[in-house]
């Protein structure tokens, strides 16, 4: 006699299983993303594929846990991985941490762990479950963006000229001491300031206030080019008159330049200010001295016949 049994859903069932845990296998190697669930009563640990790659480790050879974990985690970080941990236990919400860790072939990574402990009834921590995300790419893309930035305000600051950066809007970013002696303002009062609401003012040979729309800044970010051989006066604070400037009005001669992003936007542009206050007093001297002469000129005839 044979029995036989209909266990085509069940196969069914098992193979759209089996797919799916596929599926996140794939999911958590593309993303970089592990899986963990520690067992709180006795510290044994679950790992997915994807955190034993993390970890460099074969699932086959190595038992986690979590006290063989802790012997993962770089030296420096492991106390405060262990009592973020521990100091979890009582909380409903999730918790976060980065850290590095030394794999089991030496090499040093970093991760970032979110997690959330489960308690059962009575309130007490029975379970963790969390995710392991291999963030060492983002990190030294950080720092390789950092170690550029200190490689740019270096440069800004070393760099023979007064160079103000102003970010996309209008906020100055970046001022060099030459920028600051030659506006007679201190670092602190331009930082942060826009085009809006500088400490100084701009004018034009008439001495009236540049408008708005004829700022450097704001005829760069409008017109998307470059502006070049910008003859216009500022206007400092009195009593932040560096040494060196006794006078309280400065002519300078301004280039400035837009940076573009990977999206084709404006996203910071450089301004250089180059103090050309004595050309502009000689050149007044001399057109003051030119009126004088055809003045002077124009009346000769008239003086002769006077002294005659």
């Amino acid at each position: 006699y044979s029995i036989v049994h209909d266990i085509t859903e069940r196969k069914r069932a098992e193979d759209a299983l089996m797919e799916s845990k596929a599926r996140l296998v794939e999911a958590q190697a593309v993303t970089k993303v592990g899986s963990w669930e520690t067992n709180l009563s006795n510290l044994k640990v679950i790992w997915s594929e994807e955190t034993y790659r993390i970890f460099e480790l074969d699932s086959n050879s190595f038992q986690a846990s979590h006290p063989s974990f802790l012997e993962f985690v770089h030296p420096e970080d492991r106390k405060k991985v262990d009592a973020a941990f521990t100091g979890s236990m009582e909380k409903d919400s999730n918790n976060t941490i980065e850290h590095r860790i030394i794999t089991s072939t030496g090499n040093v990574k970093f991760v970032e762990e979110r997690w959330r402990i489960i308690h059962d009834a009575q309130r007490r921590p029975v379970r963790a479950v969390g995710t392991c995300q291999d963030i060492t790419e983002h990190k030294q893309a950080e720092d390789a963006v950092h170690a550029s930035e200190e490689k740019y305000r270096t440069l800004i600051q070393k760099i023979q000229a007064a160079v103000v950066v102003h970010e996309s809007d209008t906020s100055i970013s970046t001022a060099n001491s030459m920028a600051q002696e030659l506006l007679g303002l201190t670092e602190d009062q331009l930082l942060g300031k826009t085009a809006m609401d500088p400490d100084w003012h701009f004018f034009l040979d008439d001495g009236s206030a540049l408008p708005l729309d004829k700022y450097p800044v704001n005829q760069v970010l409008a017109t998307r080019q470059a502006l070049r051989d910008y003859v216009i006066g500022v206007h400092r604070p009195q009593q932040d008159a560096p040494r060196l400037l006794h006078q309280q009005d400065v002519w300078v001669l301004i280039n400035a330049d837009p940076v573009f992003g990977k999206e084709d936007e404006i996203v910071q542009v450089i301004v250089t200010f180059t103090d050309i206050t004595a050309r502009k007093q000689a050149e007044e001297s001399l057109r003051v001295s030119e009126e004088r002469y055809r003045l002077l000129a124009n009346n000769i005839p008239d003086i002769i016949y006077s002294l005659d």
